[in-house]
This record gives C-alpha cells, structure tokens and sequence, in this order.
C-alpha cells in the first residue's frame, strides 16, 4: 500500500488521457503517478484497456503498475519509476549510440512484443517516447520497459479495431492504406523505424499526413512489386497512385556504410519493414535473428527445451478454436447443462443472493447482450466479472441488476471495438439504474477486482502445458508430447469460454484438460501425474473433468468447436504417433 505521498511532486510528462507526476511516499521510495483527466459520470475505455492491459502483462520488459487508487471515476495509477524515455535519451546524446545499446534495446523491446502478442495483445503506440529506460552509474541503459498502453488492444480476427492507430512517423502502410482488421505485426513495423531512427539519429519517414508518410515509405524501400503485393487489394490503394522507384534509398544508413556487421543490420531492417504484414518477421522469429548474437546471453533469448523453437507456432487449426466468440455456444442444451451443473455444485455460496436469483440476473443479461449485438465472449467475461465480484463482496439482492448492467458495461468497454456510451446501459434498464449509479458501481467492481480484467490466453495454457510436461519421462516421444499439448489447449482454450467454467480458475481448468490428454494419449503417464498432485488437486481434477466433456458433448455436431474435437469421428490430430 503506498501511503503519505509528498505534495511536493514534479510533472514530468502529459498525454491525451492525463499528467504523469513524480512522487516519493513515506518510505522514500519514487513512483510516476499518472492522474487521469476527468471524463465526467464515465470511466475512460481508454484508462480501462491501459490499466487492465499493463496488469495482465507481467514481464520485465514491460512497465509494472505498483498500485491504483480510485475514488468514483477519478483514477490515480502508480507506476514504477524509470529515469526518462528513449526519445529523451536519444537527445542526450546527440543520436549517437553505441551500437551494443542499440541490439540490447531492440533485443528487449523485442522480448516485451513476444510475450506481449503470444497473449494476443497488440501495444498499437510503440515508438522511442513509449519505451522507457533506466540507467548505471556510466551512464549506460540497464534497462528497457515498454510502457502507455492508452491504445493497448487484445486480437481478435473476428472485430474490426479503431482504424487510426499509431503515431503517424510510426504507422504500418497496411494501416495507412485501410486494413482493417490489423495484426500485431504493426508494432513490428513500428520497431523497424525506431531500429533506422537509433542508427541514423533522427526519424526516418516524416510525413505531414498519411498520403505524404505513404510517399515517404515507399520513396525509401521503392515500389518495385507493391503492385502485386497485398498493399493493392487495400481500400485506399489506387493503381499508379506512386511514382516510379525501382531501387531502395537506405540514405539513413549512410552513416554505417563501413560496419562490419552492416549486411545483417539491412537484413534484419528489411525484415522489420516487410510491406507484407502476413510475410513481416514475428518478434520471436527476429530474436533468433544474427543481429542479436552478441546480447544472446544478456536477454536470455534461448528456444524451448522440450519443443525446439519458440518459433514453432500453435497448429493452424488451432486458430479455427476462437470461433467459440459466436453464440451458437449458447444452445437450449448448454443452457440446461449449465444451469443444472450450477444448482448442483456447492461453489456458489453468497449470503444474500441464491442460485436462482443469480441464474435469473444470467438470463437477462445474455437477452442484453443479444440485444447490444455483443460478441459471446464480453457476455461471458461479463458473467465471471459479476461471479468475482459477489465472491470477494455482500450485496442486496435490490443491487443485483445494478451488478450486472456495470459488469456488462466493463465487459463490453475492454471487448467490444465500439461499445455504447453509459447512458444505454441505464436506458436498458428502464432507467431503474442511472448512469451515475452504474458508474458508480463499475469504480467499486475494479476496486474490488484490482484492474485484473482479462482472461487467460492460448499463450497461458502452453506455458502452464510446457511446464508440467517438462518433469515428464524423457522416453515419451516428441510427436506424442505435441498431441498431449494439442489436446489440453484444445480443451482448457474453448472450456475457458463456457459458462461452465466461471466457478474454476485457470490453474484447475490446466489441470483437469491435461489428464483428460493424458488420458486419452498416455494412460501410463496417469499414475506418474497424479501422485504429483495433492489430495485436494487430485479431488478437483476427478470432479471436473467429466464437466470439460459433458460442455464439449453438449455443442451440436454441426458447431465448429466439435467438429475440431477430438470427440469427433472426422478429427485428425496433426501430429502422427510414433
């Protein structure tokens, strides 16, 4: 708790959404406080995504929230204290650094994108101001931390996003041209600027509008082919609409003609700056990349030990899985499951609300959501918001509606691209819960809830299945591992979206999906696994279990999640046994 902060604080930078102070508490330790600009009765989508977003990424390269302090829609955030920023940095000296700083600093902007877009996120602001530093007594960057995630995004392929992202010197071409939606890989083009900007000393493409930062792209890395790339099916590309540049213009690199090192600085720049988001490198594929040879070991930039490369990426069918956002999911069979399963299970337990009155507030809020034209998963999101919220909280059942219209209303603002202002929610209610009620009550559930906001990732479940697996006998083949991996995303990924799932965290869905792929690959491995567990752990995996199935079991056979699972008599897994 971070309490007796000194009046006296320094301002030390200010943004769209608010000032960023420099502050020392009783125990004279220093945070940058960030102070919101006040919206009025509502909280900002945008304070929301940052806060919720930093809390969920929790990395070393990636800025670390200390603490946040609301009171009604007036949010304080602290933030742990770096020295100054990149652009700053750069300033100082003069736009000469030594290139062993700028691998290390690429190297680990690079490290924060990987883990950051493993878990389907996109920064979708990176550039020099955004990446913080700190420094030793000599003067030299000890470390890097990539921070304002005001435009912070989770992917989703099946939602267009805010098509003006990025700062314009900055801006991928796909953007400036009308993709929508867009991938993570216009943070990596991003990158590509900083890295020609940390070289040359300034900024390499300076437009004054999008037209004229298009120009200066394409003058630079030529036109040579952009006709036939995937740039011309844009909305805003017209044929003939560049001059003629047959040849790249690298005059920002003039300066390192001689480096030794300079055929694989081009090469790893060219890479960045690719005009094919679908063919540009991913921040995995570029760390394994020559260029980071020398600051390997630094940045512990090593490949999986059970599975070869972090390259290796989730099976395509995999990505078939978030079809599971539609909401065919919610069928008269999985409603009657997954009411049936709540009025027998002894997790629901509240002083004040029952089971009926909660399954009650359930039903209408999935009506709402119907109705909003929400996505499944910010109904879903919505549900565990209010499931939290009464677990850690007493409320009258007169509050109830009141909960769950605030939850939606969170739910909605992290989800949904364009969600309605505040006063529908209320308007929806037949007014019986006022705008500045649901406010009100949304500053209590993020109090209540810290600002951890967003769920679980396929990137969370591998890494808890590469874990566990890791202390598993070493004469299991590899191509039988990979089918033991498949099976538990499959099972925790699309389980996690259910209804059903509310009442268990993501430490027990882990647990359960992977003795159901043990136990339906590996059955000799099962005694090994489960006397690695607790008595209570191997109580909660036998009991939920049989749930996974039954919600599986309950979808109709013509729903895209059965067909992909290993239920159906037309799945191949793709990985063959040996």
């Amino acid at each position: 708790m971070i309490n007796n902060v000194s009046n006296k604080m320094e301002k030390i930078g200010e943004g769209t959404y608010g000032k960023v102070y420099r502050c020392i508490d009783e125990n004279k330790k220093v945070y940058a406080m960030k102070k919101y600009k006040n919206r009025g009765e509502e909280i900002g989508i945008d304070v929301l995504r940052e806060i919720a977003g930093i809390k969920a990424l929790k990395h070393n390269n990636i800025i670390r929230i200390e603490e946040v302090k609301i009171k009604r829609n007036k949010i304080e955030t602290y933030y742990e204290y770096m020295e100054m920023d990149m652009n700053r940095y750069m300033q100082t000296k003069k736009g000469k650094l030594e290139e062993i700083e700028i691998k290390y600093v690429l190297g680990s902007i690079l490290c924060g994108l990987r883990y950051m877009h493993g878990r389907k996120y996109i920064h979708r602001d990176i550039k020099p101001e955004n990446i913080l530093i700190n420094k030793n007594k000599n003067g030299k960057i000890t470390q890097v931390k990539i921070a304002d995630f005001g435009l912070v995004r989770k992917i989703n392929t099946n939602e267009k996003y805010t098509p003006i992202v990025v700062t314009l010197w900055y801006r991928a071409p796909e953007l400036l041209l009308g993709q929508n939606p867009y991938s993570e890989k216009i943070d990596i083009w991003a990158l590509g600027c900083i890295m020609g900007e940390l070289y040359s000393g300034y900024q390499i493409f300076k437009g004054d509008s999008e037209i004229s930062q298009l120009f200066e792209i394409v003058s630079h890395l030529s036109t040579k082919d952009i006709e036939n790339s995937v740039l011309s099916k844009l909305p805003y590309f017209k044929k003939g609409m560049f001059p003629k540049w047959n040849s790249k213009n690298y005059d920002f690199f003039d300066n390192i003609k001689h480096n030794n090192n300079y055929n694989i600085i081009v090469d790893l720049f060219d890479k960045f700056l690719e005009y094919d988001p679908d063919k540009r490198i991913s921040a995995s594929e570029a760390l394994l990349h020559p260029y980071f040879d020398e600051v390997r070991d630094i940045l512990c930039i090593t490949p999986h030990h059970i599975f070869g490369s972090c390259l290796q990426p989730f099976p395509p069918i995999l990505s078939l899985i978030e079809d599971i956002y539609c909401f065919d999911l919610y069928t008269p069979s999985h409603t009657s499951l997954f009411h049936s399963v709540f009025s027998l299970t002894p997790y629901f337990s509240h002083s004040r609300i029952t089971p009926t009155s909660r399954h009650l507030l359930f039903d209408w809020l999935f009506l709402v959501t119907r109705e909003f034209s929400y996505s499944f998963q910010t109904y879903s999101i919505a549900l565990l918001f209010c499931d939290s919220y009464l677990s850690l909280n007493n409320l009258f059942t007169s509050k109830l509606q009141l909960l769950g219209i605030s939850c939606l209303f969170l739910s909605a603002s992290l989800n949904q691209v364009s969600p309605l202002d505040i006063s529908s929610y209320s308007d929806i209610t037949d007014n019986s819960c006022s705008s500045s009620s649901i406010s009100l009550m949304s500053s209590l559930i993020l109090s209540s809830l810290d600002f951890n906001l967003y769920s679980s990732t396929l990137f969370d479940f591998s890494s808890f299945s590469f874990s566990l697996l890791s202390s598993f006998p070493s004469s299991l083949p590899l191509s039988l591992l990979h089918n033991i991996h498949f099976y538990h995303l499959f099972l925790s990924f699309s389980f996690q979206f259910s209804p059903l799932s509310l009442s268990y965290s993501y430490f027990s869905i882990s647990l359960s999906s992977l003795y159901l792929s043990l136990l339906s690959f590996s059955p000799s491995s099962l005694p090994f696994f489960l006397l690695s567990l607790s008595p209570s752990h191997r109580s909660l995996v036998l009991s939920l279990s049989p749930l996974i199935l039954s919600f599986l079991s309950s979808l109709p056979s013509s729903h895209s999640l059965y067909i992909l699972s290993p239920l159906s008599s037309s799945f191949k897994f793709p990985f063959i046994s040996s």
